[in-house]
């Protein structure tokens, strides 16, 4: 992981001007008000435009109402609010590191399950985590707090649980150079990521210009 595990407290997630996070804090995250994952300093919208538009293709497919998801690194799980509400998947589970409790406390209605542990070692357990059991894996700027030294291992392990379809939002290197923390993170262009291991249809999304590729 970038930074240590013991980083990752409330401190790193509540607030746009606290800790490591610089500007990308959740800001009172509360069920159904304030701000939220997916505003990016927008007030005026709910939820980031480009998850909508990426979500917005699975809405109407009668298949994502068994679909189970998982959500690494989900924090307190806002996407599941989207999810679940517009699209109409059947339950939502975040795997997260949970430090000092507070993520897991804050977590919104729609998450169904969360799951405390670090992702690198939480997956690897087969008896937790067994072969495809996950219909949807997604992560929202959690592969940039990993290190290229943890990243084949993880993937290997995120493509054993994911039974269709894995969607990953990355950060584009190009719209961060303002942020004086970007030296502690990980970030890459979407054809860096997708030239890793992942299983055949991966969706990696350039969550700053909704761009799109596929493995």
């Amino acid at each position: 992981m970038v930074l240590n595990t013991s980083d990752y407290n409330e401190d790193y997630f509540n607030g746009r001007q606290t800790g490591t996070r610089y500007l990308w804090g959740y800001a009172d995250i509360k069920a159904n008000s304030q701000l939220n994952r997916f505003d990016e300093g927008d007030e005026g919208n709910k939820y980031n435009s480009n998850l909508k538009k990426t979500f917005s293709r699975f809405k109407g497919n009668p298949v994502l109402a068994n679909y189970d998801v998982l959500d690494i690194g989900g924090a307190t799980g806002n996407a599941s609010i989207y999810l679940k509400n517009q699209v109409g998947i059947k339950s939502y589970t975040i795997l997260d590191l949970n430090i000092d409790g507070w993520l897991e406390a804050n977590k919104v209605d729609t998450v169904d399950n969360f799951i405390t542990g670090d992702a690198r070692i939480a997956l690897a357990d087969k008896g937790l985590f067994k072969k495809n059991s996950y219909d949807m894996l997604l992560t929202y700027q959690f592969l940039e707090c990993i290190d290229d030294a943890d990243l084949h291992d993880l993937i290997k392990q995120m493509n054993r649980v994911t039974k269709s379809v894995q969607v990953h939002f990355v950060s584009d290197p190009s719209f961060i150079d303002h942020v004086p923390t970007r030296s502690l993170y990980n970030f890459k262009t979407l054809e860096e990521w997708k030239a890793l291991n992942w299983e055949a249809g991966t969706q990696l999304i350039n969550l700053h210009t909704n761009e799109l590729v596929n493995t």
